[in-house]
């Protein structure tokens, strides 16, 4: 429906048009938004010329929808708000292992750090904060891989699979072998595929209904590293931190049920 009056910025042009396609079930024809919108449409097609252009919506034929770019964006910042609640539990691995910890998410083919506390020593294992490295030579991004889905899994190691190290794996029967093995356990580890010298331990963290939110880890020295002794840490770590993104969806969403690993 639109709105009274002549839109006084830009930006509110802008937002009329994303309200627009926001609330179609279906993609919309120019006369269709300019409708909606109540913008002129001259102005609907100029404004959605550099929209498509942004990705902020796609355009197929002569109709258009609101694009990826908007649900990336939006990813973005739900991950921020896990990130807030995940912190204190980083803290407390950190703590327990010593070690340099992250809390990651998924960024098409690769790994976004949503945070990461250096070790105790301050020692910097090179990562770094919203940084990215691919899925395949990292524990997170394995685990964030092997808890999506199977079709997610053999798209991973059917596809691109780049050495970062000389110890990368980049055979992808052994990568499946290894996504399998990640869900069976519920923890995923590398040992110097994306740093030499460095090995990592993840295990995933999810909100209402099992939804994968993210992956955190604990990352040492590959010398004496105990790997199932930091497995457990960090296991223990990401479920009391599902257990609390399951509370606070659950407390926006009081009519569903919370997952409770």
């Amino acid at each position: 429906m639109s709105r009274p009056g002549r839109p006084d910025s830009v930006v509110e042009r802008v937002e009329r048009i994303l309200d627009a396609c926001a609330g179609a079930h279906r993609s919309l024809g120019l006369s269709e938004l300019s409708r909606i919108s109540g913008l002129p449409k001259t102005t609907v097609h100029r404004l959605a010329v550099q929209l498509v252009t942004a990705g902020f919506i796609e355009r197929d034929a002569s109709r258009y929808r609101l694009g990826l770019k908007l649900f990336e964006l939006g990813s973005r910042v739900a991950a921020r708000s896990a990130r807030d609640t995940i912190l204190p539990y980083l803290e407390e691995l950190r703590t327990a292992t010593g070690g340099t910890v992250h809390f990651a998410v998924r960024d098409g083919n690769s790994v976004l750090y949503v945070e990461k506390l250096r070790d105790l020593r301050g020692i910097d294992r090179g990562s770094r904060l919203a940084g990215r490295l691919p899925l395949h030579a990292t524990a997170t991004g394995k685990v964030l891989v092997a808890f999506s889905s199977p079709e997610a899994a053999r798209e991973i190691a059917n596809g691109r699979l780049d050495r970062v190290t000389p110890y990368t794996i980049v055979v992808p029967s052994v990568l499946l072998e290894q996504f399998d093995r990640i869900r069976r356990c519920g923890w995923g580890s590398e040992r110097e595929e994306c740093v030499l010298g460095w090995a990592s331990v993840a295990a995933p963290v999810v909100g209402l209904g099992g939804s994968l939110v993210g992956a955190i880890s604990a990352t040492l020295p590959v010398a004496g590293l105990q790997e199932e002794k930091v497995a457990l840490r960090v296991v223990a770590a990401a479920r009391a931190a599902s257990r609390t993104m399951g509370a606070a969806a659950a407390a926006a969403a009081p009519e569903s049920v919370p997952y409770s690993p």
